[in-house]
């Protein structure tokens, strides 16, 4: 019913040089979309007295991304290898309603109003992660082979949002704007930090391979409310932080060259987003109030499984279960 008009476009360039022992790219991506509808199911209908004559809205996304990236054959004591990138990310949503009415009854018949309504909502994103490499037989020769990998990882990404309407009447001039930018969002800061380490057990000429790891993870949520957001009394934003270690132990063993049998134990947690602490939308017969104290989800995992090349097909078979809370 509603005509749309879409059109996208999308840029990428990759540089990559490699020397004896090092890799280094850098990407750059740049990606643009506009969405224009025009309300025909709206037309003619009446509310409050008014009567929809023409509603017009459009979306424009536009994301950039640019990313360095390094891998290192370091050969050194505590790493024989090092991978690295950085990537800053910013995206923008645009959206803009344009809608033209006529009043046909009450105090209003015979005036004409445009109104104009303006959402943006910005988010930069940074993101790092750095990983090492080393081969080495710390337990004897019992032992065929052991791979520790271990780093870092973490982003911070700063989320803004921005509302204006605007209403003219097109009869007696008047014009009326409304602030409305933090109304339902606050901005914020989103920092999440993790470190972690798994251990590469190789044992019977690598036919039993056991793989513990060890995560730790942090994320602090600070809000930074506009002068426009809607507060309700008792839920006011303020900062959030959680942490927490997870573990994980994973078992393959070949029993054949062809056929390998594994299991599998992972925990993990979802840490909610600013927006769904800090949504607020105060009113005169309820309030839509944030959740300042609402807990990370969090689950633990257990997997066994199957699988087998055989030359002339393959297959797998795994169960699972998982267990969340919150």
């Amino acid at each position: 019913i509603d005509p749309l008009d879409q059109g996208s476009n999308n840029v990428l360039a990759k540089a990559v040089w490699t020397g004896e022992a090092h890799q280094v790219s850098l990407t750059g991506e740049y990606y643009d979309q506009t969405v224009e509808v025009d309300q025909w199911s709206g037309r003619g209908v009446v509310s409050a007295g008014w009567r929809m004559d023409e509603y017009i809205q459009t979306q424009d996304l536009t994301r950039w991304r640019l990313s360095l990236e390094h891998a290192w054959e370091a050969g050194f004591v505590l790493f024989d290898k090092v991978d690295w990138q950085v990537t800053y990310h910013p995206q923008n949503v645009d959206i803009e309603g344009e809608r033209h009415r006529t009043g046909v009854s009450g105090l209003v018949v015979g005036q004409e109003e445009l109104f104009q309504r303006w959402r943006s909502y910005n988010e930069d994103f940074i993101d790092f992660d750095v990983q090492f490499d080393k081969d080495f037989n710390p337990f004897g020769e019992t032992l065929v082979s052991s791979r520790l990998i271990y780093g870092i990882d973490g982003s911070n990404t700063t989320a803004a949002y921005v509302a204006d309407d605007r209403t003219e009447n097109l009869t007696t001039g008047a014009v009326t704007t409304s602030d409305s930018a933090g109304f339902f969002f606050a901005n914020s800061d989103t920092l999440r930090l993790d470190g972690f380490a798994q251990l590469e057990i190789g044992f019977l000429d690598d036919r039993l391979i056991v793989t513990p790891g060890l995560r730790y993870s942090y994320t602090r949520i600070t809000p930074d409310p506009q002068d426009s957001y809607g507060e309700v009394a008792g839920f006011e934003p303020t900062e959030t932080s959680w942490s927490d270690w997870l573990l994980a132990l994973s078992i393959l063993y070949k029993v054949t060259d062809e056929v390998s049998v594994y299991a599998a134990y992972g925990e993990g947690f979802k840490t909610p987003t600013a927006q769904q602490l800090y949504t607020s939308v105060p009113g005169t017969s309820f309030d839509q109030v944030p959740n300042p104290d609402l807990k990370p989800e969090s689950v633990k995992s257990y997997e066994i499984g199957a699988r087998a090349d055989l030359g002339w097909g393959a297959f797998s078979l795994t169960g699972f279960y998982s267990d969340y809370d919150d």
